[in-house]
């Protein structure tokens, strides 16, 4: 099911309640209602089809409807050469026998995406056929032969430019059905306001007046799918008057054209003016916390990460900078609302047995999305909430807004199974929560909806800090950036630590190293690249903890047979990778997202040099075992 702009129609079963007790049916308000006014409704996200053909009327506005593609512009199963036929049956987009394949149903929204996922992955593979990239071709064929459903996927489903190719049959089947149409959109408008004036005039002797209703239901109808059509149309091929140019169809083609490197020193554009009242609003705030030890403060420290933190003195190595009261910060006890319903909510999280799982996670999600979303200025958070990236920042630079063709740059390498396991497992837990009628029915649709939940779902994942096996989330601290340090010693400083004292009661950080006053404060948060990026966003250059899940000492212990079953192993996989790598195309993606595509591609390349190391190794161990 596809979501209508991050937002997933839940209105019958939130205003329509069946009673077990005694199968009564409670219907509640959706919207706001004054004495005398006329009551609507919001049927869902369905299409005008329905309500045409089930209540007999078209809407005025319907951002859920789809045009429907007719069926001689989509490529059939019987057309697809056999190739792609057995990429589709290997993807299970169709089935084994041929008696039962049949062409998918497309139809498009207006924001040119097709109503069913598994029909734009049809599309896309049978894009493949009229490609004039014969290396695509047959590196789907190649990945067929392999039987590595995953190779599969990577070659025939999500290959180079494959967005690409899917835009250009979509928009192409808009031009087709645009141009073979009997009339245009103009003149099914101007068709349809007659229509009206018709009805207009013959109600009073209701002669002919159901013919004119049927014709008119028709053309409002016709006019829906027009609409959409066009402006998909419209982006490929306009002509000189702003009009659809029919004659464009046979010119429509794709290319994939590199890029020029481009150096991974793009800054988040800093809005100085806005974020210096909020810090000045953020440092108020921390002043009122009790934080016994502060020898820190916020500041907009730039180049690329926006705020930070720096010392108000100097700060010797092992010196503690920051204590905090476990009172003054967001934690599963501290999540505690003056809202009635929503602490009962909250309350009735805390009793489930799965609630202390992941350090209190979907507690702490849903208890600042109602602080930031619900209560906004009024929660006592707010200082602190608003000085935490927006949602269109994090939407920019967390991997899990990301869509999947940026996760296949990471292609045939761990990283891009983690990156799809993560968005999946959000999905799954957003979905759990708007289906639950008690949250939904206080949250609202309007707060409630999959963007919301996927910053609050980032925050706690990229800025929680553990002790005592809880999540919390701690004002100032949290604004410490990641950077590897060196010791007064000269070596790699120790990951942060923060510790307990007086009986529990307060949280303290000490320095890893030494710091002058106005010093930048970092700290190494002990993660190798591939969880910087996943949870965080941004990757280190220096980092000498990026191989920390590898240990090439443990091969040691492994007998011949082992050492040939991972040699094989090593192989397959630098060969999969060498065969599905990406390079970075100005066709697939905006500036915006170059720098984490170049990070994804450099974890990428970071494993492949793991794997290296491991096959001498293992090669190594074999020639002296034989």
């Amino acid at each position: 099911r596809k979501y209508f702009r991050g937002k997933m129609s839940q209105t019958f079963t939130l205003y329509h309640e069946r009673s077990e007790a005694d199968g009564s049916i409670t219907v509640r308000a959706d919207r706001n209602v004054m004495p005398g006014d006329q009551i609507f409704e919001d049927y869902g996200d369905i299409d005008n089809s329905l309500y045409l053909e089930a209540h007999g009327f078209v809407p005025n506005e319907n951002p859920f409807h789809c045009a429907m593609i007719p069926t001689r512009f989509v490529p059939s199963p019987q057309q697809m050469p056999n190739l792609l036929l057995n990429a589709m049956i290997s993807l299970k987009l169709l089935p084994g026998d041929e008696r039962y394949m049949y062409t998918p149903n497309i139809c498009i929204l207006e924001d040119g995406s097709l109503s069913d996922s598994r029909a734009e992955a049809y599309l896309t593979v049978a894009a493949l056929a009229n490609s004039d990239n014969d290396d695509l071709v047959s590196k789907c064929a190649e990945a067929l032969e392999s039987n590595d459903n995953e190779f599969v996927e990577l070659q025939c489903l999500y290959y180079v430019g494959s967005q690409n190719f899917l835009k250009h049959s979509i928009q192409k089947m808009s031009l087709q059905t645009i141009c073979e149409s009997k009339s245009s959109l103009e003149q099914d408008e101007s068709l349809l306001n007659i229509l009206i004036s018709q009805q207009e005039s013959k109600k009073s002797s209701n002669k002919n007046i159901d013919d004119i209703t049927k014709k008119s239901l028709a053309v409002k109808f016709r006019i829906s799918d027009k609409r959409i059509l066009n402006k998909v149309a419209a982006a490929a091929a306009t002509d000189s008057q702003g009009g659809t140019n029919c004659s464009k169809i046979d010119e429509l083609s794709v290319t994939i054209s590199p890029c020029p490197i481009i150096k991974n020193d793009v800054t988040i554009s800093s809005k100085n003016i806005e974020e210096s009242l909020l810090l000045k609003q953020f440092n108020k705030f921390i002043d009122s916390l009790d934080m016994p030890v502060r020898k820190i403060q916020a500041a907009l420290v730039g180049e690329g990460m926006r705020l930070g933190v720096v010392a108000k003195e100097d700060i010797n190595e092992g010196e503690a900078y920051l204590s905090i009261n476990a009172s003054s910060v967001i934690n599963v006890d501290t999540a505690i609302s003056r809202n009635v319903d929503m602490n009962a909510i909250l309350n009735q999280m805390k009793l489930l047995p799965e609630s202390k799982k992941d350090g209190g996670f979907d507690i702490l999600v849903l208890y600042i999305m109602y602080e930031k979303f619900v209560l906004q200025d009024e929660s006592k958070w707010h200082p602190y909430l608003d000085l935490l990236p927006s949602l269109t920042e994090t939407k920019n630079s967390s991997p899990l807004f990301f869509e999947n063709i940026i996760y296949d740059y990471a292609a045939g390498s761990d990283l891009r199974i983690k990156l799809i396991r993560n968005k999946m497992k959000a999905e799954d837990s957003f979905l759990s929560l708007s289906r639950n009628k008690v949250i939904m029915k206080f949250f609202g649709l309007d707060v409630m909806h999959r963007d919301n939940f996927f910053w609050a779902y980032t925050i706690i994942n990229s800025r929680s800090i553990w002790w005592n096996g809880q999540r919390h989330l701690v004002p100032l601290l949290d604004l410490v950036n990641c950077m590897e340090l060196k010791n007064n010693a000269g070596s790699v400083a120790i990951p942060h630590q923060t510790l307990l004292y007086d009986g529990h009661k307060y949280a303290i950080t000490k320095a890893s190293t030494s710091f002058r006053e106005g010093d930048q404060i970092f700290e190494n948060y002990g993660q190798p690249n591939d969880i910087y990026f996943l949870y965080h966003g941004f990757i280190l250059e220096n980092n000498t903890h990026d191989f920390d899940r590898w240990n090439i000492n443990e091969l040691d212990g492994k007998n011949n047979m082992e050492l040939r079953q991972i040699k094989k192993s090593l192989t397959e996989r630098m060969q999969k990778y060498s065969a599905t790598k990406r390079s970075l195309s100005c066709n697939d993606l905006d500036l915006p997202f170059r720098v984490p595509i170049m990070n994804i591609i450099q974890i990428a390349e970071t494993e492949q040099i793991f794997f290296e190391r491991a096959l001498a190794h293992v090669t190594s161990r074999i020639s002296k075992d034989d």
